[in-house]
């Protein structure tokens, strides 16, 4: 799909529904001293923020395709796994 699809998909489809946190300033300190005590910067700092702010929204469980960039990350009491694909017959 194109951006402007995706957007536009998004807008129907999420945007009527959706809940938005906020990323406070203590998350967003929290993640980046977890960086920092990885040594770890760039793209990684936007995992760090989804995890924290996951976490934070009262998230147990944050489902990814890219399990070994989150894992590191994510805060106490957040666990990180794939997604389960289902089949049916």
């Amino acid at each position: 799909m194109t951006p402007e699809i995706v957007k536009q998909t998004l807008e129907h489809d999420f945007l009527p529904s959706a809940v938005m946190p906020e990323i406070e300033a203590r998350t967003a300190w929290s993640a980046i001293e977890t960086l920092a005590h990885l040594e770890l910067g760039g793209g990684r700092v936007y995992d760090a923020i989804i995890a924290y702010s996951a976490a934070r929204a009262g998230a147990t469980v944050l489902l990814t395709w890219n399990v070994k960039h989150f894992l590191p990350l994510a805060p106490p009491g957040l666990e990180v796994r794939e997604p389960y694909l289902f089949h049916s017959k």
